[in-house]
């Protein structure tokens, strides 16, 4: 794993918050994940626009990991209800600016230079997935049913023979210098934004004033600046607490 990653991974699973965090954590995966299947829909249907033996390549691999892909949005909210955060919650949360640049990079370069950065993405995705161990020592730091790591325990049965397919296909794969770059540039980019997304977890930008959620600070210094006032209704992950009882847990509406 590369060590920007490996480290904010680290203070995630280390920090005393770990299990408010692996809530936070599976809902910025669900808004990686919920993006991911139109994403690569998308970058099929720009390969197939193209006349290139690589375009072909590409999507032809696509159409297959598609199919291995679909659901998964669904295996990180049916973990989140299992912690007790509903469906609905999740699907009404904004997710943060740094996924939203996470995937927007990958639309960028698919759809105004070459889908085949979809590879980068995928790379830095897929090619080091959880071990069974740390999973195991996961649900041991958060106390929480295990039930609760289905997408993860997922992804560390199948992700190793992603990787080897994903490898075989790049062995394979007939690409100009500059589709090489692209693709390196595009998984450098991919992983440098996942570690900022568990780092915005770990450590929320904003550093709010007592009892006020980072996300209502950024909203009420958006608003100020635009010279918007009135009532705002806004959903955030960031609070503490059980959410069954709403005494400020995962989702907070203000």
């Amino acid at each position: 794993m590369e060590p920007e990653l490996t480290g904010v991974t680290h203070l995630l699973v280390s920090d005393p918050r770990v299990p408010q965090l692996y809530r936070d954590y599976l809902v910025a995966c669900h808004g990686i994940l919920r993006a991911t299947i139109p994403l690569l829909q998308t970058a099929r249907r720009e390969a197939l626009a193209r006349d290139e033996s690589a375009s072909r390549t590409l999507a032809s691999y696509l159409e297959t990991h598609i199919q291995e892909e679909v659901g998964e949005d669904e295996w990180l909210l049916q973990d989140l209800e299992v912690l007790g955060v509903d469906r609905s919650t999740v699907l009404e949360h904004v997710p943060s600016p740094q996924v939203a640049r996470l995937v927007g990079a990958q639309y960028y370069w698919v759809l105004h230079v070459d889908p085949i950065a979809i590879l980068g993405y995928l790379a830095a995705l897929e090619r080091d997935p959880p071990s069974l161990e740390f999973i195991d020592d996961l649900v041991q730091r958060t106390g929480h049913d295990r039930a609760a790591f289905r997408t993860l325990i997922a992804h560390a049965a199948r992700d190793p023979d992603h990787a080897e397919e994903l490898d075989d296909l790049l062995d394979r794969i007939d690409l100009t210098e500059d589709q090489w770059l692209l693709v390196t540039l595009s998984a450098i980019n991919s992983v440098h934004m996942l570690a900022m997304v568990l780092k915005e977890i770990v450590q929320p930008a904003v550093v709010a004033p007592s009892g006020i959620e980072p996300a209502r600070v950024v909203l009420e210094t958006a608003s100020g600046a635009l010279g918007i006032s009135g009532a705002t209704t806004i959903t955030t992950f960031a609070g503490g607490g059980d959410p069954a009882a709403g005494d400020g847990g995962p989702a907070t509406e203000r």
